[in-house]
Protein backbone atom coordinates (compact mmCIF):
# COMPACT_ATOMS: atom_id res chain seq x y z
CA UNK A 1 0.00 0.00 0.00
CA UNK A 2 1.39 3.43 -0.82
CA UNK A 3 2.16 5.99 1.88
CA UNK A 4 -0.51 8.54 0.88
CA UNK A 5 -3.17 5.83 1.03
CA UNK A 6 -1.95 4.82 4.47
CA UNK A 7 -2.07 8.43 5.65
CA UNK A 8 -5.59 8.96 4.36
CA UNK A 9 -6.66 5.70 5.99
CA UNK A 10 -5.20 6.80 9.32
CA UNK A 11 -6.98 10.16 9.01
CA UNK A 12 -10.27 8.36 8.38
CA UNK A 13 -9.69 6.09 11.37
CA UNK A 14 -8.85 9.09 13.56
CA UNK A 15 -11.99 10.89 12.40
CA UNK A 16 -14.16 7.94 13.38
CA UNK A 17 -12.39 7.91 16.75
CA UNK A 18 -13.09 11.64 17.22
CA UNK A 19 -9.42 12.56 17.10
CA UNK A 20 -9.40 15.02 14.20
CA UNK A 21 -9.87 18.75 14.71
CA UNK A 22 -11.25 20.47 11.61
CA UNK A 23 -11.08 24.15 10.71
CA UNK A 24 -8.62 26.99 11.02
CA UNK A 25 -9.61 28.32 14.45
CA UNK A 26 -9.78 24.92 16.11
CA UNK A 27 -6.50 23.79 14.52
CA UNK A 28 -4.72 26.98 15.61
CA UNK A 29 -6.05 26.48 19.15
CA UNK A 30 -4.61 22.95 19.24
CA UNK A 31 -1.24 24.28 18.03
CA UNK A 32 -1.15 27.14 20.55
CA UNK A 33 -2.06 24.82 23.43
CA UNK A 34 1.04 22.79 22.65
CA UNK A 35 -0.84 19.53 22.19
CA UNK A 36 0.96 16.79 20.33
CA UNK A 37 -0.51 16.83 16.84
CA UNK A 38 0.06 16.62 13.11
CA UNK A 39 -1.46 19.29 10.93
CA UNK A 40 -2.76 18.67 7.43
CA UNK A 41 -3.04 21.71 5.14
CA UNK A 42 -4.60 21.41 1.70
CA UNK A 43 -2.11 22.15 -1.05
CA UNK A 44 -4.80 24.27 -2.74
CA UNK A 45 -5.47 26.40 0.37
CA UNK A 46 -5.27 30.17 0.04
CA UNK A 47 -2.02 32.07 0.56
CA UNK A 48 -3.13 33.75 3.80
CA UNK A 49 -4.15 30.46 5.39
CA UNK A 50 -0.95 28.76 4.23
CA UNK A 51 1.16 31.55 5.74
CA UNK A 52 -0.75 31.52 9.04
CA UNK A 53 -0.58 27.74 9.48
CA UNK A 54 3.06 27.48 8.39
CA UNK A 55 4.14 30.19 10.84
CA UNK A 56 2.39 28.52 13.76
CA UNK A 57 3.54 24.99 12.98
CA UNK A 58 7.12 26.20 12.49
CA UNK A 59 7.07 28.17 15.74
CA UNK A 60 5.59 25.34 17.81
CA UNK A 61 7.48 22.61 15.89
CA UNK A 62 4.35 20.73 14.84
CA UNK A 63 4.68 18.43 11.81
CA UNK A 64 2.88 19.86 8.77
CA UNK A 65 1.66 17.80 5.80
CA UNK A 66 0.77 19.53 2.55
CA UNK A 67 0.57 16.61 0.13
CA UNK A 68 -3.23 16.43 -0.17
CA UNK A 69 -5.73 18.64 -1.96
CA UNK A 70 -8.84 19.94 -0.23
CA UNK A 71 -10.89 17.26 -1.97
CA UNK A 72 -8.53 14.47 -0.83
CA UNK A 73 -8.64 15.71 2.78
CA UNK A 74 -12.44 15.91 2.62
CA UNK A 75 -12.66 12.34 1.33
CA UNK A 76 -10.30 11.10 4.05
CA UNK A 77 -12.30 12.58 6.92
CA UNK A 78 -15.75 12.28 5.37
CA UNK A 79 -16.59 15.98 5.35
CA UNK A 80 -16.84 18.68 2.70
CA UNK A 81 -14.50 21.57 1.95
CA UNK A 82 -11.59 20.82 4.28
CA UNK A 83 -8.62 23.18 4.05
CA UNK A 84 -6.91 22.40 7.35
CA UNK A 85 -7.23 19.80 10.08
CA UNK A 86 -5.16 18.40 12.92
CA UNK A 87 -4.76 14.83 14.08
CA UNK A 88 -4.55 14.75 17.89
CA UNK A 89 -4.76 11.10 18.96
CA UNK A 90 -1.55 9.80 20.58
CA UNK A 91 -2.05 6.20 19.41
CA UNK A 92 -2.58 7.16 15.78
CA UNK A 93 0.28 9.69 15.93
CA UNK A 94 2.59 6.81 16.87
CA UNK A 95 1.56 5.05 13.67
CA UNK A 96 2.92 8.02 11.69
CA UNK A 97 6.28 7.67 13.40
CA UNK A 98 6.73 4.11 12.08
Amino acid sequence: MEKTTDTKGLLGLAMRKGAVVIGTDRTLRVIREGKKARVFLAKDAGDNLRKKIRQKTDHYRIPLHEEFSSLELAEAVGRKNIKVCALVDADILRAFER
